[in-house]
Order: structure tokens, then sequence, then C-alpha cells
């Protein structure tokens, strides 16, 4: 499985950008699939079997559509919103597995799927009419798992998930949220936790790159079933201490 976590945040507030067209074209043996917005997003992307998704962080936009390809190696591309995590997602099921690229080109995502298909014309799928699935699509990821030895329930199940991830002036708490939200976690963050973060790291667990964001800021965390609480050293010690008491 194939997984990258890259953040373009040189600026997240509470403005959401807007997806406002997509097009597929194929040229020298890719397929290239254009996202159009209103700005520079920020986003992450994953595979799952023959699905490739985005997820784009505090984007609206198109929700809810599904359109037909059937060229270039993509069968459909579909959007939904998880508004748990203000994430626009974007599933292109393809034919079958395929490596990709993703660039940011100002306003524009570019996706280079290895098809090897022939040269074809641009297709606008943005104000296509709308398929409405009989059944939404839903991403379950399917990986090795395993229990630590010492555990209390309930049992917590460690999701053994390589990323890369690249933060630049990125919020702290939009930042950790992205993490959990890629990991499959709740996340609670204390109102202490504030600033912003810039790093780069490549092919990390996810769990070693959100304990290498915390101890850079000076700040502790916790995981409680599948919630990460994430606060100051001194309040984890205090709430130690009130228990032994």
């Amino acid at each position: 499985m194939r997984k990258t976590l890259l953040f373009l945040l040189v600026f997240i507030g509470l403005y959401a950008f807007n997806l406002s067209d997509i097009s597929v074209s194929g040229t020298e043996g890719n397929t290239i699939v254009e996202f159009t917005f209103d700005g520079e997003v920020s986003y992450t992307d994953f595979t799952m079997d023959d699905k490739i998704v985005i997820d784009l962080l505090n984007t609206k936009g198109l929700e809810g559509k599904t359109w037909d390809v059937n060229n270039g190696g993509i069968k459909n591309i579909q959007i939904s919103e998880i508004p748990s995590g203000d994430i626009l997602r974007v599933i292109v099921s393809c034919d079958q597995e395929y490596s990709y690229t993703i660039s940011q080109q100002d306003s524009k995502l570019v996706m280079e799927i290895s098809t090897g298909t022939e040269d074809f014309g641009p297709m606008n799928i943005g104000g296509a009419e709308t398929i409405p699935p009989v059944e939404e699509t839903e991403v379950k990821e399917t990986e090795t798992t395993e229990t630590q030895e010492e555990v209390t329930p309930p049992t917590r199940v460690v999701k053994k998930k390589g990323i890369s991830m690249e933060f630049e002036n990125a919020d702290m708490t939009t930042a950790l949220r992205a993490i959990a939200e890629y990991a499959g976690m709740n996340i609670v963050i204390g109102d202490d936790v504030k600033g912003t973060v810039t790093l780069k790291l490549d092919n990390i667990y996810w769990e070693d790159a959100l304990r290498l964001i915390l101890q850079t800021k000076g700040y502790a965390y916790v995981i409680e079933g599948n919630v990460i609480r994430v606060g100051t050293g001194k309040q984890f010690e205090a709430e130690r201490e009130a228990r032994e008491l």
C-alpha cells in the first residue's frame, strides 16, 4: 500500500477552498486528472487496492457527486464529505492498480496516472450529470495490525502505516487533526496546545511522527482506546496524581 501525507500549509484559517472543476485527459501514456480550486489547497493522498484517494483539507464543492469516466484506466470519480475533519474526499476508481504522482500548480492539483493509455482529449466532468451511486463507496484499509503486549481495556490495535509528511508553518491543531484522521483515530486537543510547526519526514510510522511533533513543542499525549489526547506534561501528571489519591 502506498501512502503519502503532504501538507502545503502556509496558511490555514477558517476559510474553505472550493473545488470547482475536474478534467480528465490522456497524453504520452499517462492519464491526467486536473482538479481546479480557488486557491492552493492542502491534502493527503493514499491508495486502497485500485482506488486513489485524496483528502482535501478545508475544502468544499461538488460533494456527493459521482461521474463515470470509463477512459484512460479510470472507471469513475466520486466526491464525498467528511464533516468531522473538514475534509472533502475524492476517490478515483481505476480498472487496476497504477502508480501515480500528484503535483500542485498554483490553484490546481494535477494527478498523473501511469496507465499506458492512448492520447485522448480533455473530458470536463465538473459540470457533468451526476450519477448517484447505488451504495456509497467506503474506503476500508486492510492492513497488518499488532496488539501491544501490555494493554488495558479496551485493547488498542496499532495500525502500521508508513507515511511521509511535509509541514510548512502548519497550525498545530490542524496538523494534529490531519494525522488523527489519517490514522483513523479520534483526537482531543487541550486548550493550551498552540503554535505552528514546520518539518519534513519520510516513510515514518504515524505515531512516531506525532510524538516527534509534540516533543519538539514541549507537549505530550496519551492514547486511550481509539482516542488520542494531547496536552501538557503537567496536565497529565496532575491527572495521574489525582488517580493515585
